[in-house]
C-alpha cells in the first residue's frame, strides 16, 4: 500500500499533476445564431500573459476555425465579424511565492541535486482563455477558459490545443 502511494507520489513529481478546470460564461441576452462571420484578432486584453510561439498560434488559429466552420460561421476578413475572437495564456499562479519557498513546500529544499530543485515556472499556473467580443456591441458575449495547464515555449503545445478543443466545444450554438 505505501509502495503504490509512494510510486504515484513520484509519478506525480516527475510528470507533474494538475487538476484542470473548464470554465466558460456566455451573455444570456446575446444571440449567437445570428452571428454569421467571424476573425480570429490579436489579444487586447492587457492580462499578464504568456508568449506564444508562431507554429503553435497556427494551430490554435486551426481549431478555432474548425469549430466556427462546423457551427456554420465563416471567416470575415477583410469585412468587419459578427464575433472577433481572441486568445492568451495567462499566468495564474500565486507571485508571492519566491522559487526557494517553492522548493521549500515541494520537498526540494537542501537538495544536493540542483537539477532536481523546480525553476520557478514549473510551478506557474496556467489558463488557456478564449474570449469572444461583438463588435457591433463592443462588449464580450462570451468567455471560456481551461485553469491548470501546463506550457513551455519551444514545446509542442500538446496540453494548450487539448484546452483549446475542450473550449471550443462549448462554443453555443
Amino acid at each position: 500500500m505505501i509502495r503504490h502511494l509512494a510510486l504515484s507520489l513520484l509519478i506525480c513529481a516527475l510528470f507533474g499533476c494538475s487538476t484542470r478546470q473548464l470554465s466558460h460564461t456566455p451573455d444570456p441576452a446575446f444571440n449567437f445564431g445570428g452571428a454569421k462571420t467571424y476573425q480570429i484578432t490579436p489579444d487586447g486584453s492587457g492580462k499578464e500573459s504568456v508568449a506564444i510561439q508562431s507554429d503553435l498560434r497556427k494551430r490554435i488559429a486551426k481549431v478555432i476555425d474548425d469549430r466556427m466552420q462546423t457551427i456554420g460561421t465563416l471567416k470575415a476578413f477583410p469585412h468587419t465579424p459578427d464575433l472577433a475572437i481572441s486568445y492568451r495564456i495567462e499566468v495564474a499562479s500565486d507571485p508571492r511565492l519566491t522559487p526557494a519557498e517553492m522548493r521549500q513546500k515541494e520537498g526540494f529544499a537542501g537538495s544536493h541535486f540542483p537539477e532536481a530543485a523546480p525553476r520557478a515556472r514549473d510551478f506557474q499556473v496556467l489558463s488557456f482563455v478564449i474570449e469572444i467580443v461583438s463588435p457591433a456591441l463592443n462588449r464580450q458575449v462570451w468567455i471560456g477558459r481551461v485553469t491548470g495547464i501546463r506550457h513551455e515555449t519551444g514545446k509542442s503545445g500538446v496540453e494548450v490545443l487539448d484546452a483549446a478543443e475542450e473550449i471550443m466545444k462549448q462554443f453555443p450554438r
